[in-house]
């Protein structure tokens, strides 16, 4: 099974959006820029990893940290959530 870090690349490679995968972390919000994209991020998320993100993660300042959300994916699928994880 593939890592959450390489299914949310190909979530956001599927959407067109370049991201130089060579860099450690970086603020994933400069590359999701509009609401449509936003939206559209979340649920390709969801369906590829049959997950429901909680409603208080859907908040476009918590994608601040490419690591930090992708911690924040596999707390999620792992059913160990915690609010503070970012």
């Amino acid at each position: 099974m593939k890592n959450i870090r390489d299914i949310v690349y190909e979530v956001i490679d599927e959407m067109g959006i370049y991201i130089d995968i060579t860099e450690e972390d970086f603020d994933l919000s400069e590359y999701i820029v509009d609401s449509l994209q936003f939206l559209t991020f979340v649920i390709n998320l969801e369906e590829r990893l049959g997950i429901e993100i909680p409603d208080d993660l859907l908040l476009y300042d918590k994608m601040y940290s490419f690591n930090g959300y992708c911690r924040m994916l596999e707390g999620i699928c792992k059913g160990d959530y915690k609010n503070d994880i970012l």
